[in-house]
């Protein structure tokens, strides 16, 4: 009869509200979804435990937790809490570990090679080991000069194995006292008293055709004068090579002229080295012979077979690399070779009050005596950490690198004539003077070496979002569900108390205003009733 009562009721309730019959077959099969042993009901109150309950077993997205609250033998609960609580564990475990991983900010290292139809040939930069022509040296030079560098003593008497009788007898018969008061220029000095590129530079070919004298450029380095080719220049375009092999690079025939070898105090190697100082390097990097390149001697025709490297670096906090930091003050481009070259500069500057003759700027020159004194004594301290000084070189993001293979075969004359120059020499001359390179790039393909980060911020979403998934099944949509419920919590927690309000009815569904937004929801949308059959 209970049942007759309740039908006859919800035959009123169609009639009255004129409910369609489709919506209430869409009713009760919602009510028995809820009441399923599949998904159990929870019992739908007011308080803290059963809105979680409600939430946790309805609303929430997180794959176990359901299971812990339905109606279910308490084993079976408690064996899923425990699955539960263990994958949150490692979870929690997982995302801890890559986070630390992504704020150590590890990088990885991608090696490619790129084939090209035409190469940038680097810049190649040839230093005498003899910084001074001993030919060119008049006695009044020696006046200012002849004590700093050592070619003779505190009493003024030369060293008889370098000089002739002819130019000892000269340094006698000169007046000293009004030497020494006129005005020395030790740039002009240098420049006089150096290489000459006529001299030096005996023969040259550029893919296979002649060199002329302005394809060198005239650079101050620690040995004086020193010549570059393919040096940047910002009215010039820089070389290319078309082709790989010997035939196709650059090829100079050089002479020592050890016959104008002078040691001086100022070159430490002066007094046993003969032959030439070789630098490979990008064009837009000042060459720094002093302690890069590599040496090369007399009487061998050497073969340098070279390959180029790109190194792109990661800037801050990857690596030490930062451009928004780095200048150069003297310089087009920033350089490692640069920013030291800018330092030992800046350094003279503030300890002695002058530059040395090859460093930039336009600073005073040191006079050769405080070369001496002063200059050279602060580089070296400096160089080996006993002075401190504040000018750090920051590492560029973007370099070239040139690697070389070296190769030798040993001069003769050549008297087929076809290098004149060869032809005049003598096999003794060659032995003791004459030096030729061929540089030329093996390959026309190039290795690009970049720096990459091991994890971005999106692969640490989606390592943080993968563990989610496979952990607990959850997603940002299921955070910003536990979010939503917190909130709702907090805002419950934090209203004024007020004495209890009865249900009120709103379209046709009993809410109470003390129950959380989230939770009202749900209720709204699955209507239980108690019906007994």
């Amino acid at each position: 009869m209970e049942m007759k009562d309740n039908n006859y009721d919800d035959a009123n309730s169609r009639k009255n509200n004129n409910v369609s019959p489709d919506s209430i077959s869409a009713a009760i099969a919602r009510q028995s979804y809820i009441d399923s042993p599949e998904t159990p009901g929870v019992d739908i109150d007011s308080t803290p435990s059963g809105r979680i309950r409600i939430w946790a077993a309805q609303i929430s997205d997180i794959h176990g937790v359901k299971h812990i609250v339905g109606e279910r033998s308490r084993l079976r609960k408690l064996l899923w809490a425990l699955v539960v609580l263990a994958s949150f564990g490692i979870l929690l475990q997982q995302c801890i570990k890559a986070a630390i991983n992504y704020g150590e900010f590890h990088h990885v290292t991608k090696v490619d090679v790129e084939y090209v139809q035409h190469m940038p040939f680097p810049a190649i930069t040839i230093c005498n080991f003899n910084k001074y022509r001993k030919s060119a040296i008049t006695p009044a030079d020696m006046v200012h000069v002849g004590k700093p560098l050592g070619l003779m003593d505190e009493d003024g008497n030369l060293n008889s194995d370098l000089f002739s009788e002819e130019f000892v007898r000269q340094m006698k018969d000169l007046d000293w006292d009004s030497e020494e008061k006129k005005r020395f220029n030790y740039t002009e000095f240098t420049y006089r008293v150096g290489s000459q590129v006529k001299e030096t530079i005996v023969e040259c070919t550029w893919n296979g055709h002649k060199c002329a004298e302005h394809d060198f450029v005239k650079v101050f380095t620690h040995y004086g004068i020193c010549f570059a080719f393919n040096k940047y220049h910002r009215d010039t375009e820089p070389r290319h090579a078309g082709k790989p092999g010997a035939d196709n690079g650059l090829r100079v025939v050089l002479n020592a002229q050890t016959s104008e070898h002078l040691p001086t105090a100022d070159l430490e190697d002066s007094f046993i080295n003969v032959g030439f100082k070789l630098m490979i390097h990008p064009p837009t990097e000042p060459p720094y012979p002093k302690e890069l390149g590599f040496a090369v001697g007399p009487g061998s025709h050497i073969f340098l077979a070279i390959t180029r490297q790109e190194i792109k670096r990661l800037s801050k906090p990857y690596g030490e690399c930062d451009m928004k930091s780095v200048g150069s003050k003297y310089f087009d481009h920033y350089s490692m070779s640069a920013c030291r070259i800018e330092c030992e500069t800046a350094l003279l500057l503030e300890m002695c009050g002058c530059r040395l003759v090859e460093q930039p700027g336009n600073g005073p020159v040191c006079t050769p005596k405080i070369v001496k004194e002063c200059a050279h004594v602060k580089l070296l301290e400096y160089i080996e950490g006993h002075i401190e000084f504040d000018c750090p070189c920051h590492i560029p993001c973007d370099s070239e690198v040139y690697s070389v293979t070296p190769s030798s075969s040993r001069l003769k004359p050549d008297r087929s004539g076809k290098s004149p120059a060869m032809s005049n020499y003598t096999q003794e001359y060659i032995d003791s003077n004459v030096l030729v390179l061929t540089i030329f790039y093996e390959e026309l393909n190039f290795e690009t070496i970049t720096q990459l980060p091991e994890t971005s911020l999106v692969g640490l979403l989606g390592q943080l979002g993968g563990n989610m998934g496979l952990f607990l099944g959850a997603s940002i949509l299921t955070l910003i569900q536990i979010i939503e419920y917190f909130v709702d919590e907090c805002i419950h927690c934090f209203r004024p108390m007020a004495p209890k309000k009865p249900k009120r009815t709103y379209r046709g569904e009993d809410k109470d205003v003390n129950t959380p937004l989230s939770v009202q929801h749900w209720q709204g949308s699955h209507p239980v009733r108690n019906t007994t059959v």
